[in-house]
This record gives C-alpha cells, sequence and structure tokens, in this order.
C-alpha cells in the first residue's frame, strides 16, 4: 500500500516570476476592467524524493460569498493553453486537467509535474459591492 501523498504547491506570475504563494492579493480593479492571472500547479516541484502521482485532478475555482459567485459568469480559464468549458455547478467551478501530476523527484522543471492555468475575470460588471472578493482556488485528486 502507497501512503505517500501528492505534494502540491502553488505559484502566481508576479513581473514574469513565479513565485510560491498560500494566498495571494491581486490587488483592486475598477467596473469594466479584466483580471488575469497566471497560476502554476505543481506536484512534487523540485522534490528530493517521490511522492505520489496526483491521478485525475480536478481545479475547483469558487468565490467566498453567494454574491459574488455571480463573477463566476465572467470568468475564461486556459489550462494548458487549451480553453477549459465553465459550467457553473451552484456555487463553484470545477475543471478536470486531463493528465496526472507526477510526483516523481525531479531536479528541472518538468512538464510532467505541473499544469499551466490562465484565469481571466471580465470585464467586471457595475454595480458590485465595493469589497474584497475571494476567489478560492483549490485542487481535488484521486489517491
Amino acid at each position: 500500500m502507497n501512503t505517500l501523498i501528492p505534494s502540491i504547491s502553488w505559484y502566481v506570475n508576479e513581473d514574469s516570476v513565479m513565485t510560491p504563494y498560500e494566498e495571494y492579493y491581486a490587488g483592486s480593479y475598477p467596473p469594466g476592467s479584466i483580471m488575469n492571472f497566471e497560476v502554476q500547479v505543481w506536484n512534487n516541484r523540485l522534490g528530493t524524493v517521490d511522492v505520489a502521482d496526483a491521478v485525475n485532478p480536478s481545479i475547483v475555482f469558487f468565490f467566498d460569498t453567494i454574491e459574488n459567485t455571480t463573477l463566476l459568469n465572467y470568468c475564461s480559464i486556459l489550462v494548458d493553453g487549451v480553453a477549459a468549458t465553465i459550467t457553473i455547478d451552484l456555487d463553484k467551478v470545477v475543471i478536470p486537467l486531463n493528465k496526472t501530476l507526477s510526483g516523481k523527484m525531479s531536479q528541472t522543471l518538468s512538464t510532467d509535474n505541473y499544469s499551466d492555468i490562465n484565469i481571466s475575470i471580465g470585464p467586471l460588471p457595475n454595480g458590485l459591492r465595493n469589497e474584497i472578493k475571494n476567489l478560492f482556488i483549490d485542487i481535488q485528486y484521486d489517491l
């Protein structure tokens, strides 16, 4: 029995440098603007030992309030350069990565260990409450 688990980490493109984050503040955006983010999800980035593969991974997107969930209607998402189908299920969007994220140790940045996710939200509508909008991005997978 494999007791190893995947070692997931998240990186955000900041000024053309992929920087690790657990939480990320994207700034303030007025109505009519478009928010763009490039994120990478990694399994065992530059790992020194093997960990479990993340099998059948999907990325889950959701906002912290029902009111802000309407912003999912303004989302477009690319996964590894391919446009994802956006289907809102109650209060979230679940997008399969369509590949296994390898848990093999790698001293290089192997494309087997990560997926690129490009998120675009907008143009932002008028009439949104002027408050912090918390978008959560999570991963689910089979062990």
